[in-house]
């Protein structure tokens, strides 16, 4: 299947792939968890679904820049940028549910959906760097990552739902 693509379109092809796995099993995440999240800490329970929403405006906000950024610092430079603040928007959004802080939480999940603003690109990224033959092999392999990432993204959640529970249990404060 890789052979007639070349190494470097390859190697292009397995990274995003397992990047847009990564993306895909935040979404999923989210999808499942930020909303019953934002009720438990929402101070009016109208507010709950904010923090949702605030990943979906951002990542509208968002992508538009970032490929205008992308195209000035190059895609591996906004690819990690917008890793590095999804990975702050969820260490953010952790010590905001531990220390049961709604207004953090929001402050979070935005920079989450900043991060999947720049997600958004992997499989363009992809198919720009194989020849025009090889495209849609490209931009499969990629979305393969988000398909298998689709099943193991709520498990991920299932798994470690209790992760934090005994490091954060009142007896232990």
């Amino acid at each position: 299947m890789f052979a007639a693509i070349g190494t470097v379109g390859r190697r292009n092809a397995v990274v995003l792939a397992f990047c847009q796995g990564l993306f895909t099993c935040a979404i999923s995440i989210d999808l499942t968890l930020t909303g019953l999240t934002g009720y438990q800490l929402a101070p009016d329970k109208s507010l709950a679904t904010l923090p949702f929403a605030l990943i979906t405006v951002a990542g509208a906000v968002v992508t538009y820049f970032a490929s205008f950024l992308m195209a000035r610092i190059g895609r591996r430079l906004g690819f990690a940028l917008g890793a590095f603040i999804g990975a702050a928007g969820g260490a953010i959004s952790v010590w905001s549910v531990i220390n049961a802080d709604f207004w953090t939480f929001c402050v979070g999940t935005a920079a989450v959906g900043v991060f999947q603003a720049f997600a958004q690109y992997y499989r363009l990224a992809a198919a720009d760097s194989v020849d025009v033959a090889f495209k849609t092999k490209a931009i499969s392999t990629v979305l393969t990552g988000g398909v298998v990432a689709a099943v193991v993204g709520p498990a991920l959640a299932s798994w470690t739902k209790d992760l934090f529970r005994r490091s954060c249990s009142p007896a232990r404060i």
